[in-house]
């Protein structure tokens, strides 16, 4: 769980705090910890032991987790460009500064109801 410890070791370096973590070894060294940010917000890191890959969530009004973008698919230095790109989302989020795109209510306009009524006209 190289990986997954020098991403989570990375995030802490920022300032994050972890909240709770959970491994799966038996699912190719899967596992997520969360973290709660300066502003009092909670994010997460997952890492997908299956896939390779690790990537950041927050968390939305409906308490769904919401994956974001960029995802690293290891910490190899073929990786650095995107790497980079994802401790830059870690440091928005240990900050409180990054929140997950919710769609807003869209508001229904409300239709005016135009009655034909023709007027009487007295000659």
């Amino acid at each position: 769980m190289k990986s997954y410890e020098t991403l989570r070791n990375a995030v802490v370096q920022l300032g994050a705090v972890l909240t709770d973590e959970k491994r799966y070894p038996e699912t190719f060294d899967s596992g997520f910890c969360d973290f709660a940010a300066k502003d009092g917000s909670t994010f997460r890191m997952v890492w997908d032991g299956t896939q390779g890959c690790g990537y950041l969530q927050s968390i939305t009004a409906d308490k769904l987790w919401k994956d974001l973008s960029p995802m690293v698919l290891d910490v190899s230095d073929d990786n650095a460009e995107r790497m980079v790109k994802w401790l830059k989302l870690a440091k928005k989020l240990t900050k409180g500064a990054a929140k997950p795109a919710v769609k807003p209510v869209a508001k229904v306009p409300v239709k005016k109801v135009v009655t034909n009524k023709a007027k009487k006209v007295r000659i």
